[in-house]
């Protein structure tokens, strides 16, 4: 049993040493540490700790901290971070420790427990590691409450480690003591970020010998257009030792003027040798490649490799890159913003694997990703064929695996070679062992997925040697961390981040990470997890005469100016600059060229497709340029003076343009040119005043009538051509922009009369919502509703007319009413939305109505469960319309709204099939939003997937099944605070062998006992669900909350859309202090009660005999919320089998009753 402390209310802990339950004194006992931080100065207190018996000794566990680092020594809570320093010497100053004081527990002989060796993922255990030398002697540990430790250089920063241990043990007495406070300042300039990002001119370094260069010249003008400085360096000329590169890249490093920023090996190990690592099984690495500062490991530039041992290998990875980094795919690009997850099928760590890839899902989710999965030890899940061929950006493995296949699921190099996913090649990272052992005799599993042609991975990360369960928890948990919480996208960057917080979290097995995981494909390149397009505006010609120039980039999906893209700038295949777009989209270059030069410009960002414009720089003598286009509009008024028209537009264009050249501009004109039907142009010649001098403006003397088509698109991308001439010049010049229209969509069609229980001669309401998503005012719409079958239902009106719809407005639309002809089964009809407007836009939306459609099905799958009696005992009593029924035609599930599945427990359960046509339509109806479902079994979720073929609900109901429970089921069941349960207690006629459960994406704990869990709600937008593995026909009714009819009564609210989740998480709480069970009849002394308490509080119980006297007083603390308790009586001293008791709540009786004890 785990005990947690905190030391302001250690003495505390011995008078709730009887009590079963885990006491938390205060919220914050479930911190650990706390960190204050004011500036440079620091603030570390160790407030509360876990502690219980293992193997005879005593383990000490803290949440939110790491662990003391010595194999073998006591295991005591460590806190470490990391500094980043362009100084070399840092120090910790005005360092005051606190007081040291002794922890008051009893500590057995053995003493605390030894820190073990990190589990390898071949393994399920490690033998028993204990330091005997130190556990035989009088010494103390740790040695240092405070330690700085420098860790390396990295791109000009110094690393240092700071490391805090606010706990000490002596060995030779026996004692834990703990330092009250650890303070101390760091210097002004140090950082604990991780740095910054350098230059923008940086340089890629490709590693390459004769025979492969031709082949790259591709990928390496890529990297030039997405702004990085290439050079080669030719293996022939430098030589083919491992030694003779890292001198060649060397020299790069310290000689180049722009920095090193990236360097790609291109060739397997039979052409550019891997390093041996000096950590534990020697792994074969790149890392030494790239440490090119002092002698620590930290890599200084970004490594990869493209892994290839011939030509026709190296044209296909480059192929794959440059489809990958230009998204030039052949399909949707839905699949960009899609992850899948695998987990391990270990019998002993699979839960280790799942909690790690649940964090990264739902890290993914909350930035928009589409995220599935595969937990092999359920079998639930898409397959990874399914999946990878489908197009997924991430794939993301967690578990065992050997030089040529992932273990569990398993997945060989052959199946690799079958897959069929071309132009959707995800970036694999595999969490693994010895998948990414490229010094292999022949090709690892690693090197067979990003071979592959037309297939596979686009890049690699994984492991040359044996791996470890919780190091790699915490690299994949740092490197998507990274990704979504810093500006760092590329692979590299995010590599080195996760490596440095295994080494930050683990140090003794840091380095060994930074040696073994490699990358397989380009160090810089960036993974999706959506796809928008980018688009460059800059004029098609520049004067030579022009200093700086501007561009401007933007999204293409809704024209808005876009931050941080990298714009590369070329003339004649030469980078000449590169730089970052601002907030407002503006990219500014100083002019680098000669006349008639092209200037081509390539703009790429993380998530979208890049572009690319060219201007050319002209001689500055006749040089007209637009400052400005002013659109006139008869239809709407909308355009701001920045070129952008409306849809349906008509009206006038003027121009404002400025003389930029050297010469007077005499007797100009302008023709205009349009590129697509979206706008029309009724004359096509602008004229100007006679005379216009060098840096002189002037507006168009007439303007050119213009018409946008009615029915063009929001954020349609179009531009118009321009071109200046008098009688001795010309100039061309390109205008891009958006047209703009608003965008109103049918969001929902709601009967909010009567949505259920429909029957014949029945009036419904419906209630159209309709959104605008554009920012422009929508004029003129018509909103019709049609029955698809008129027999069943009739409509009137037909159409209602709406005078105008605000841009980011909605309305919720009335009038329509449906008339319901005389039906005698159940049936369904369709009714469809249409809305138009003046412009011609429009959308659709259909819905089902059903018509003598039940409320309920109880479907009852098990022996002799006594659920579906009081089920449908208790909702017939409530005026609902349903079926009580052992079978069912699968197309007859949807003539009901609710659905209770029965399994029963055992030894009276019965098994769903995998093969049940019913089972296997509730779920598609039940993602459809059709109905809700209920199901209870007690072993419906563990055992009957696993062991008897039964259909897999849990992947719909969101359940993680856990175990197969045990033999006797526990009495009673907490509700849980903050869901549809609150305030519920169920006393329970025990079952056998319940299955525990726990939650999976987004799901809640509903019911509990103990540490166990055993009901699960869950809901999105489509559906809601209700799974429990104990049955509701044997709840023992206590009261109209705890009781049969008032948890369906919940459940029921929870369907019908009455009740969420939020109306428990988000109300005030004003509810007062309430005992909500109590056992007046005790056979033991165990006294069990379970109560909801406001806030956190202080509970002082008063026993006393027949006669009044007061025998015995227990006291203990309370959460806000639901509280369960087992009162352990065994100091009370009483002959009598009847007691009073009071309970007093901060002094105040709020409670008093008779207790029976039962001999």
């Amino acid at each position: 049993m785990k005990k947690i402390i905190t030391f302001f209310f250690l003495f505390l802990y011995f008078l709730f040493l009887n009590s079963s339950e885990i006491f938390k004194i205060e919220k914050s006992s479930d911190d650990g540490f706390k960190i204050e931080k004011n500036s440079s100065k620091y603030s570390i207190k160790l407030e509360s700790f876990e502690y219980y018996l293992k193997d005879g000794f005593l383990k000490v566990d803290v949440k939110n901290g790491f662990k003391t680092t010595k194999y073998g020594y006591p295991q005591l809570p460590s806190y470490r971070f990391l500094l980043f320093s362009k100084e070399k010497d840092v120090d910790l100053k005005n360092i005051f420790i606190g007081q040291k004081k002794l922890i008051d527990i009893k500590i057995p002989e053995k003493g605390i427990y030894p820190l073990q060796k990190p589990v390898i993922k071949s393994k399920n255990e490690n033998e028993f590691f204990i330091d005997e030398r130190f556990y035989n002697s009088d010494e103390k540990y740790p040695e240092k409450v405070l330690d700085l430790k420098f860790v390396g250089k990295r791109k000009g920063y110094f690393v240092y480690q700071v490391e805090v241990n606010p706990m000490v043990y002596e060995r030779k007495t026996n004692k834990l003591f703990f330092f009250d406070g650890i303070y101390f300042e760091i210097s002004e300039n140090v950082k604990t970020d991780f740095g910054e990002k350098g230059s923008l001119k940086r340089k890629y370094l490709f590693v390459v010998n004769s025979t492969m260069k031709p082949y790259i010249d591709d990928f390496l003008n890529l990297k030039k257009k997405e702004g990085y400085y290439t050079e080669i360096l030719l293996i022939d000329t430098v030589g083919s030792t491992k030694e003779q590169i890292k001198n060649g890249i060397l020299n790069v490093y310290n000689n180049t003027t722009i920095p090193l920023e990236y360097v790609l090996l291109v060739g397997d190990v039979n052409i550019i040798p891997n390093y041996i690592g000096t950590e534990t099984d020697y792994p074969p690495t790149d890392l030494y490649y790239a440490t090119l500062e002092g002698s620590d490991f930290l890599p200084d530039v970004g490594i990869g490799r493209f892994p290839v041992k011939d030509t026709i290998n190296l044209k296909n990875i480059v192929s794959k890159n440059i489809t990958y980094q230009y998204s030039l795919f052949s399909n949707s690009n839905s699949w960009t913003k899609k992850g899948y997850f695998m987990a391990s099928d270990d019998g002993s760590f699979h839960q280790v694997a799942e909690s790690t890839n649940l964090y990264v899902m739902n890290r993914l989710r909350s930035i928009g990703m589409e995220v599935d999965s595969l937990f092999y030890y359920y079998g639930t899940g898409t397959d990874v064929s399914t999946a990878i061929n489908g197009g997924r950006s991430l794939a993301v493995y967690s578990g065992h695996g050997d030089v040529t296949y992932w273990a569990g699921p398993v997945f060989y190099q052959s199946d690799v070679l079958n897959l069929s996913n071309k132009n959707l090649y995800p970036f694999v990272s595999s969490y693994a062992c010895l998948t990414g052992n490229y010094a292999y005799s022949s090709d690892c599993f690693g090197e067979t997925w990003v071979n592959r042609s037309n297939g596979g991975a686009v890049s690699y990360l994984g492991s040359s040697v044996y791996s470890y369960w919780d190091e790699d928890d915490v690299m994949e948990r740092r490197f998507f961390d990274f990704y979504i919480d810093s500006n760092y996208t590329n692979l590299s960057d995010l590599i080195y981040f996760a490596k440095l917080s295994v080494l930050n979290s683990f140090p003794s097995t840091g380095k060994r990470y930074f040696e073994q995981y490699n990358l397989l494909g380009d160090p810089s390149l960036e993974f999706y997890t959506s796809l928008d397009s980018l688009y460059i505006d800059v004029a098609s010609s520049i004067p030579s005469s022009q200093y700086n120039f501007d561009l401007y980039v933007y999204s293409k999906t809704n024209g808005q100016p876009l931050k941080d893209v990298r714009v590369s700038y070329i003339i004649k295949d030469s980078l000449i600059d590169v730089q970052v777009s601002d907030v407002n989209g503006k990219v500014s270059f100083y002019l680098d060229g000669n006349v008639e030069d092209t200037i081509r410009f390539y703009a790429f960002k993380n998530d979208y497709k890049s572009d690319s414009a060219y201007s050319i720089i002209i001689n500055s003598n006749f040089y007209p340029s637009i400052k400005n286009i002013i659109v006139k509009d008869s239809l709407f008024y909308f355009n701001k003076p920045d070129g952008i028209f409306t849809s349906a537009d008509s009206g006038k264009i003027y121009l404002l343009i400025e003389n930029k050249g050297v010469d007077t501009l005499y007797s100009l004109s302008c023709s205009l040119f349009t590129y697509s039907g979206n706008i029309k142009a009724y004359s096509n010649v602008f004229s100007f005043k006679d005379t216009i001098l060098p840096s002189d403006t002037s507006y168009s003397k007439n303007p050119i009538v213009f018409k946008i088509k009615n029915d063009t698109k929001n954020n349609t991308y179009d531009s118009l051509g321009f071109k200046f001439f008098n009688i001795d010049s010309t100039l061309f010049s390109r205008r891009r922009f958006f047209i703009k229209a608003p965008e109103t969509i049918i969001d929902s069609i709601k009967l909010f009369s009567k949505e259920t229980n429909i029957t014949s001669f029945d009036t419904i309401n419906f209630t159209i919502k309709l959104k605008n998503l554009s920012d422009e005012k929508d004029r003129k719409l018509r909103i019709f509703l049609n029955s698809f079958d008129t027999t069943l239902l009739k409509i009137s009106p037909s159409f209602i007319d709406v005078e105008s719809l605000g841009g980011f407005d909605s309305i919720n639309l009335e009038g329509f009413t449906g008339f319901v002809q005389n039906v005698d089964t159940f049936s369904q009809v369709y009714v469809k939305a249409i809305y138009t407007d003046t412009l011609g836009l429009s959308d659709t939306l259909v819905k089902e109505v059903y018509i003598n459609r039940k409320d309920y099905l109880i479907l009852d799958y098990s022996k002799s469960s006594n659920s579906p009696y009081y089920l449908d005992s208790i909702l017939k009593s409530w005026g609902y319309l349903g079926d009580n029924l052992k079978s069912i035609e699968p197309e007859n599930v949807k003539n009901y709204r609710f659905i209770f599945l029965i399994a029963g427990s055992y030894p009276n359960n019965g098994v769903i099939p995998s093969s049940d046509d019913v089972a296997s339509n509730i779920d598609s109806l039940l993602k459809d939003g059709v109905l809700k479902l209920y199901i209870e079994g007690g072993e419906v979720f563990y055992w009957d997937p696993l062991y008897s073929n039964g259909y897999n609900f849990n992947t719909v109901c969101n359940v993680k099944p856990k175990s197969d429970g045990v033999s006797t089921s526990p009495s009673i069941f907490y509700g849980k605070d903050g869901t549809i349960s609150e305030l519920i207690n169920l006393n329970y006629t025990p079952s056998n062998y319940l299955d525990i459960i726990d939650t999976i994406n987004g799901s809640k704990i509903v019911f509990y006992n103990s540490y166990s869990n055993y009901a699960v709600s869950f809901k999105n937008e489509k559906y809601r669900t209700v799974a429990s593995s104990f049955e509701f026909g044997n709840i023992v009714d206590k009261d109209s909350l705890s009781s049969k009819s008032g948890w369906l009564k919940r459940i029921i609210d929870f369907f019908e859309l009455k009740l969420s989740i939020e109306d428990f998480e988000n109300s005030s709480p004003t509810k007062g202090f309430k005992v909500l069970s109590f056992d007046k009849n005790i056979t033991s002394k165990e006294l069990k009660l379970s109560l909801y308490s406001p806030n956190e509080g202080k509970i002082n119980v008063k026993f006393y005999d027949v006669s009044g006297r007061n025998i015995f007083n227990y006291n203990f603390s309370v959460k806000k919320g639901v509280n369960g308790y087992i009162l352990k009586l065994s100091n009370l001293k009483t002959s009598s089998k009847i007691l009073f008791l009071k309970l007093l709540y901060y002094g105040k009786t709020e409670f008093s009753d008779k207790i029976i004890f039962l001999k």
